[in-house]
Formats: structure tokens, C-alpha cells, sequence
């Protein structure tokens, strides 16, 4: 499901925070905005590798 909430560790050395093509930081990113997030898996630890902050929503899909 593309559409939840999950828990993602951010490190400064490794995740890169982008927003309309540019680089931002993490505290430009506000409450509710949507991200889209690329992570890797490091044991029962999720880290982010990519956040692009003011994402589009993406579709649901059709409704079954």
C-alpha cells in the first residue's frame, strides 16, 4: 500500500531532502506535507536515502 505511515530513520551522511528539484533541509519540512520516501532496510531499521518533500498524492487507485 503506497499510501501509509511508516516510521524512517534520517542520516545526515546518507539521506538526501529535495523539493521541486532543490535541495532543502529537514527543518523545512512542516506538518502534513507529503513526501515520498526511497529507504533501505538495515535490520528491523529503515533508513531514508531520499525524501522529496511536497510530493503529489498519488492515486489510490479504483475502488474495489
Amino acid at each position: 500500500d503506497p499510501l501509509r505511515e511508516i516510521p524512517v530513520d534520517v542520516d545526515a551522511a546518507r539521506t538526501r531532502l529535495s523539493a521541486a528539484g532543490r535541495a532543502v533541509t529537514l527543518e523545512s519540512v512542516r506538518p502534513g506535507q507529503w513526501v515520498l520516501v526511497a529507504y533501505e532496510q538495515a535490520g528491523a531499521q529503515r533508513v531514508a536515502v531520499l525524501v522529496k518533500v511536497g510530493a503529489v498524492r498519488p492515486s489510490a487507485g479504483p475502488r474495489r
